[in-house]
């Protein structure tokens, strides 16, 4: 084992040995020829040294608390499902995580034929769906669907977690009803990502609304429904490899070290032995699973690429699953406003982070002020946005809402009410109900 200067690394340069992160996370593979995109990735660590090794200790010693965490996970799993823990289960873990640096070296070979693009279709396609005899749920009835697929994700998960097979019919259910309500209602589909309370099962719900955000923004961007499924069905799967990010780094709110954060970006390539437990998965997906924390200016990883190298559904969910985790609540910090989390995105994608078209999709698709949001109006009343309007983004359709945030009155169209009688003049917060004095 050798420790080396990174500044001392040049482009074209070949190493007998693997090139490891300090945090054991290999970088360059044993005899293969470094790149502009692996000095990007080497430079912009905070360690000036890397590890020459044929097998490095320090990525099995990240990999036993990963066992640990695996053990206590599956541990709690069975203990609720009346499963008895399998022996195997250790192993078939560290069978799992041993696999990933040879399939993320297939996935990227066999990515040199998939086609990363996806083509719009034209717009009267929408002109065949509407919501005749297809009401839009009540606000209880939309809660009580989410909290379902949320259990519904968590038991799939569960089941992938055991190293057990799963197949995609498995998420039709959701799906179906998820492209039914896109299809009849697009301008309130994403209420069903944002205007329900977001439960503490992160990667369930977080994948949950991720999925429907990134499913209304391909709508704006008028693919077709068999993309936008699909982009779905990646929206509910692609972030599997969290499950072997231990708990207290996944979610916990201490200041994340350079091993941890090593750790979370590893997450990409945990992904890919999971999604190979699940049947009939297209090959576009795993590698947009694999991509979707690239970034349009190449400053993403795992390989720092850049624009059109990154495939489109790795470039959509990539947006969705930013303002997911914005808008979500932590142990560590409050959710931020729907409205500030969407001039973050803005801003974000101005600078070349994210992919524009996306980023404009996703506002049009939700709202300057998104569906979810509470503001305050020039008549000094509070309203809840419950529908975008992609063609007027500061005037979307309203819903005045009580002290106690209860929703009262008609829903009223701003784009069809004259300007000098109602306009948002700024975002609040979510009402609080008033607490009886003791």
């Amino acid at each position: 084992m050798q420790r080396i200067a990174v500044t001392s690394i040049r482009v074209g340069a070949r190493f007998d040995q693997a090139v490891f992160l300090p945090n054991g996370q290999k970088v360059i593979p044993a005899g293969a020829a470094v790149t502009d995109r692996h000095l990007r990735l080497l430079l912009g660590q905070s360690e000036p040294t890397v590890v020459l090794a044929d097998d490095y200790d320090g990525q099995h010693a990240d990999q036993v608390d990963l066992y640990e965490s695996l053990s206590h996970n599956l541990t709690t799993y069975a203990k609720r499902s009346s499963v008895s823990p399998n022996a195997d289960l250790a192993r078939l873990r560290k069978q799992h995580i041993d696999a990933c640096d040879r399939m993320v070296e297939d996935l990227l070979h066999e990515a040199i034929g998939i086609d990363k693009r996806v083509y719009p279709k034209p717009m009267e396609i929408w002109d065949n769906f509407h919501s005749h005899g297809d009401p839009w749920p009540l606000r209880h009835e939309l809660i009580d669907w989410r909290n379902g697929a949320v259990t519904e994700l968590q038991a799939i998960y569960d089941r992938i977690e055991l190293g057990r097979r799963v197949s995609v019919e498995e998420f039709s259910p959701i799906l179906s009803e998820m492209m039914r309500r896109l299809l009849n209602h697009r301008e309130r589909f994403t209420q069903l990502a944002l205007t329900v309370p977001r439960r503490d099962d992160y990667l369930p719900d977080h994948a949950l609304t991720a999925s429907v955000l990134a499913m209304a923004t391909a709508a704006q961007l008028t693919w077709g429904p068999c993309d936008i499924e699909r982009l779905g069905l990646l929206g509910l799967v692609y972030d599997l490899g969290m499950l072997l990010v231990p708990d207290h780094v996944r979610i916990g709110g201490e200041q994340l070290t350079d091993i941890d954060r090593g750790r979370v970006q590893c997450h990409t390539a945990y992904t890919l032995p999971l999604l190979d437990l699940v049947d009939g998965l297209p090959d576009i997906l795993r590698l947009a699973a694999y991509q979707h924390h690239e970034r349009e200016n190449g400053t993403g990883y795992p390989q720092g690429l850049r624009d059109s190298d990154i495939c489109d559904y790795a470039r959509l969910i990539a947006v969705a699953d930013v303002y997911a985790a914005l808008t979500a609540p932590r142990n560590y910090r409050k959710n931020r406003l729907p409205y500030v989390a969407m001039e973050q995105l803005i801003r974000s994608a101005s600078t070349g982070q994210f992919y524009r078209p996306a980023a404009r999709a996703l506002v049009q698709a939700s709202g300057l002020f998104p569906v979810g949001s509470f503001v305050r109006l020039s008549t000094g009343k509070v309203a809840q946005i419950i529908a975008a309007n992609p063609n007027h983004l500061d005037r979307p359709t309203v819903q005045m809402v009580t002290a106690e945030g209860k929703l009262v009155g008609d829903p009223i169209n701003l784009a069809r009410v004259p300007k000098d009688t109602i306009l948002i003049e700024r975002p609040v917060p979510a009402p609080q109900p008033v607490q009886p004095v003791a």
